[in-house]
């Protein structure tokens, strides 16, 4: 038996006790996360105070957070966990405070809109502002006035609310209009408070202090989705947008005059985001249809134009107003992790992962070798046109090659389909075109453009894949799917939201809606004709969703809080299926078309269940509750 004297026994229980001391410090270091390779979706990005932090915010409701990053570095500094979804957040001008809008998911599987206020030092909530239901709560619209003591919320029932942000108390209450406020900007005095929605009011523009409207900026039919004041307070930019298809445009307000100056037009989508750098040189917008401007600030004259993320929400510039940073909702492996992208101002250069960066670096490079080359061969084919023209034609080649792999790396392929076209021998020329023009002539997606390049809302295929229905304007247009040649044209629509072919492929219904969508009906039409078959009209709760049964005899639709099915050739109602929670929604048949499941939404559609119903009777079997974690 081995036995230890008691001074030896107490060293080696000090020495391990230093030991593990010291083991369990180095397992507490926390790993060091690189930006490049975090790939959580963002949804919100913006600067700290000082310039040094980059801050982006999303994920869903089990995993939303709140992100620090060092931009010298490029690694998280901090995080913030438990914040529900994020939807949009605020730094105060002292860089101590972060406000949070998101949605937060209850133990019952509701949700609630909660805005929290967050110390940045420690992580641990200040206040809490509201915690009501999404549709009753704020809209993501948030700013701290100039010297932090103000928190301003938009709101969806068309009120502007001001807080203090250490209390969450309630201070002021201003009363905008019917439609929820959408957009918020503060004048740099911190005394108007310009405030832009979907009512028909445009921008109104506050008098804090009196509460009472100094004036009205018209934008027409369009929403306002963002504000922005330049930094001396003298302009104002709303951005605008009608729908997902028609362009928005920047309407820039003279503050002094009272007066719309100038209108910037250019974006291909709606506009959902714009930013002053903090020089006032600069107005940097976003697009829904993830394109971004670079304007100068005092000509309105277009700079540069760049891609953005899908699903573009955000764009900040850094303090200094020499990076930029746009955020979108889903995130694009090709381009940057979670959906995150930034540039440098001044060359227009994206700041990309070392090895991309290395990568654009070295190819750079060779394209200016081959510009280069290419400038010296015509001037030798200009000197003397019967010398060196194979010579010209090649380093012509070779630049082409590097511009096109250079659009197809960031999906501009038409552009790049047309300088591959372009190297095409003509007659009597030899052919240059080697491996890598091959190559990429092979990787290149190949299409051909229907509707005339007008936007179309809806579009699918039929059952046989010979045909292509889409939905353009007040038309549905049908198409050969193999040559794009167009085949009928069925008008008589207002507004479609929706096409299915029946699965023999003969009929087509249509979900019809009106143009301020406040009845919904369902044509079917002959597939082959365009002619109608049977109108299913009078739903003022709005389809939400339909489908045809397996042999195309009946179609269910999702009306208010109820399934109907209806005889698909006469439009006769056969039942009505009620004892759904609040919308359902997206449904589908089963083989052998006894059952329907169909997604039963929560009131704030962000949790959902699945019902399974009877084809035939419309009564319940048995529901799927959707899980609380994934």
């Amino acid at each position: 038996m081995l036995s230890l004297d008691r001074p030896r026994a107490t060293r080696l229980t000090v020495s391990l006790a230093i030991v593990l001391f010291a083991g369990a410090a180095f397992a507490a270091e926390p790993p060091v996360v690189s930006f490049w390779e975090q790939t959580e979706s963002v949804s919100v990005v913006t600067f700290s105070a000082d310039g040094k932090q980059l801050v982006t915010a999303g994920g869903n409701l089990q995993t939303g957070y709140v992100a620090f990053w060092n931009l010298d570095t490029m690694t998280r500094a901090v995080r913030l966990t438990d914040t529900g979804m994020v939807r949009a957040m605020a730094i105060s001008p002292d860089g101590k405070t972060l406000c949070v809008h998101a949605t937060v998911l209850l133990g019952d599987r509701s949700t609630l809109s909660k805005v929290r206020t967050f110390d940045v030092t420690s992580g641990k909530p200040i206040a809490e502002i509201e915690s009501l239901p999404k549709q009753a709560g704020a809209t993501g619209a948030m700013l701290f006035s100039a010297d932090g003591k103000q928190l301003v919320l938009g709101r969806g029932d068309g009120t502007v609310t001001l807080h203090n942000p250490a209390t969450g108390k309630l201070t002021a209450t201003l009363r905008v209009g019917s439609d929820a406020a959408w957009a918020l900007a503060l004048s740099s005095d911190g005394k108007t408070q310009a405030v832009g929605g979907q009512g028909p009011t445009g921008v109104q523009l506050w008098d804090i202090a009196e509460e009472k409207v100094r004036a009205t900026i018209p934008v027409g039919q369009f929403y306002v989705a963002a504000l922005a004041y330049s930094p001396d307070g003298k302009t104002l930019v709303a951005g605008t947008g009608r729908d997902h298809e028609t362009p928005g445009e920047l309407v820039v307000w003279d503050v002094t005059e009272g007066k719309i100056k100038d209108r910037w037009k250019g974006h291909d989508g709606p506009v959902v985001s714009v930013h002053f750098s903090r020089d006032g040189q600069y107005v940097a917008s976003g697009a829904r249809s993830s394109d971004i401007k670079l304007w100068d600030a005092k000509t309105g004259k277009e700079l540069r134009e760049l891609t953005g993320p899908l699903n573009l929400s955000r764009v900040a510039f850094a303090p200094d107003g020499k990076t930029l940073a746009v955020s979108g909702g889903t995130g694009d492996v090709f381009i940057s992790s979670g959906g995150v992208r930034l540039w440098d101002v001044p060359s227009g250069r994206e700041r990309l992962p070392p090895k991309a960066a290395a990568e654009r670096d070295r190819r750079e490079a060779a394209l200016r070798r081959t510009a280069a080359e290419q400038a010296q061969a015509r001037a030798v084919r200009d000197r003397d046109p019967n010398v060196a023209t194979e010579r010209a034609r090649r380093a012509e080649y070779a630049l082409a090659i590097h511009v096109a792999n250079d659009h197809a790396a960031r999906w501009q392929f038409a552009q790049a389909r047309k300088l591959l076209d372009g190297l095409r021998p003509a007659k009597g020329e030899s052919d240059l075109r080697g491996l890598e023009w091959h190559l990429l002539d092979a990787r290149l997606p190949r299409f051909t453009e229907l509707c005339d390049g007008k936007p179309a809302r809806h579009a699918t295929f039929s059952p046989d894949g010979t045909r292509i229905a889409a939905a353009v304007g007040v038309s549905v247009h049908m198409f050969d799917a193999a040559t794009g040649k167009p085949l009928f044209e069925c008008k008589g629509s207002r507004n479609s939201a929706g096409i299915l072919f029946s699965p023999n492929g003969k009929s087509i219904a249509v979900v019809d809606s009106s143009a301020n969508a406040v009845g919904t009906d369902v044509k079917v039409v002959d597939a082959r004709t365009g002619k109608d078959i049977v109108s299913l009209s009078g739903h003022p709760g709005g389809v939400k969703g339909f489908a045809f049964s397996p042999d195309g005899t009946q179609l269910a639709a999702a009306v208010g809080a109820s399934i109907h099915m209806f005889d698909a050739a006469t439009g006769k109602p056969l039942f009505e299926c009620k004892g759904f929670r609040n919308s359902p929604g997206k449904m589908l048949f089963s083989p052998n078309g006894k059952f329907i499941a169909v997604v039963d939404y929560s009131a704030n559609a962000a949790v959902s269940d699945v019902k399974v119903v009877d084809a035939h009777t419309g009564g319940h079997r048995f529901t799927v509750g959707a899980p609380r974690r994934c």
